[in-house]
């Protein structure tokens, strides 16, 4: 489901973040990762570890998903306390 977030098939204690490759193919990126995003025009997603990922989502549309991800975070965090 494109603009959402799953949980990562690894550990489903992890949330990731969907987003589009250019191709249409769906990458799954763990937002606290990410060091900073260049818009070339493209959105390029540079991860800490040096690699990027050229996504369709723009600006506003990646700190949308980002925002909602640290909001389930904290909503999941006051579940379990």
């Amino acid at each position: 489901m494109p603009g959402r977030f799953r949980y990562a098939p690894v550990c489903l204690e992890v949330f990731m973040v969907e987003f589009t490759r250019l191709n249409g193919s769906i990458i799954l990126i763990n937002p606290f990762q990410i060091e900073y995003v260049e818009l070339i025009p493209e959105s390029k997603i540079i991860m800490m570890n040096g690699h990027f990922h050229i996504v369709r989502e723009d600006e506003d549309e990646i700190i949308r998903r980002i925002t909602q991800y640290r909001r389930a975070i904290c909503e999941r965090a006051d579940l379990e306390v």
